[in-house]
């Protein structure tokens, strides 16, 4: 690692954006609080820098083919084998596996650096609670939204298993310094020792203890409630009645009388 951090934002403009920039913005963060200095490239064409982290996401509904054509041309197998750690969310979790499809149906090859192939299903929206499986990362919470079906070979290891929704099973997928998610969120804004673990692969030691600050209230409280109401209104938000629960009171529900 140099002294300077380099965390390159690989082509964001191929797919829609979903809060992205809050990873990179996480990741610097939570080296400022180190006193590590640390800069973002935002690449929009062209060959992929060198870089310690590179970070991919977008929805997965459209460009996914484009996404992995820059990808591949850009270089990214050849960033992994120089050391770089990859994240990528949804849309970039999708282009990392062996392949995937794309909404008419039709398959098209990843980068095979997860084992992992998508199939291509029906929305998938609302809040996770997961527990992470790598060392040292608590409970994670974050959120779907993604059309994309993970299937998982024989050699995947997953990043996390969901206890909301109780049905979500295993979570991710984690080869090496490569990453893969469809958690939201973002999901290292939401969950700031998971960054931690990340930039501690980049550090080659882990990072020195800091506090969670914010986001571990936040963290902390989301998963309280979704565990609570997984429909991700949260019965109660800070000992105040929730939203939904006084929107759809007799009071307010639309139609009524006063």
């Amino acid at each position: 690692m140099t002294d300077v951090v380099t965390i390159v934002v690989a082509y964001p403009l191929c797919t829609p954006a979903q809060g992205d920039e809050g990873n990179a913005l996480a990741l610097t963060y939570r080296l400022r609080v180190r006193g590590v200095a640390s800069r973002v490239l935002v690449v929009d064409e062209g060959p992929l820098p060198h870089a310690d982290v590179v970070l991919v996401g977008g929805l997965d509904e459209s460009g996914l083919p484009r996404l992995a054509d820059l990808l591949d041309t850009g270089g990214l197998t050849e960033r992994v084998a120089d050391g770089a750690v990859v994240l990528g969310v949804n849309a970039g979790y999708v282009v990392l596996g062996r392949d995937f499809e794309d909404a008419d149906g039709t398959t098209h090859p990843g980068l095979d650096l997860l084992d992992v192939s998508f199939r291509h299903g029906p929305e998938q929206t609302g809040p996770v609670v997961a527990e992470c499986l790598l060392p040292d990362v608590p409970t994670l919470s974050a959120y779907w939204s993604h059309r994309a079906m993970a299937v998982h070979g024989p050699t995947n290891r997953p990043l996390a298993r969901c206890t909301v929704p109780a049905h979500g099973g295993t979570e991710g997928s984690v080869a090496g310094r490569v990453v893969g998610t469809f958690l939201h969120g973002p999901v290292l804004a939401r969950n700031p020792l998971l960054a931690d673990t990340i930039l501690g692969w980049v550090t080659g030691a882990p990072l020195s203890a800091a506090s969670e600050g914010w986001a571990g209230l936040v963290r902390r409280q989301r998963i309280g409630e979704d565990a609570k109401d997984p429909s991700g209104w949260g019965g109660l938000v800070y000992s105040r009645p929730s939203l939904r629960r006084v929107l759809t009171s007799r009071r307010y529900r639309i139609g009524s009388r006063r």
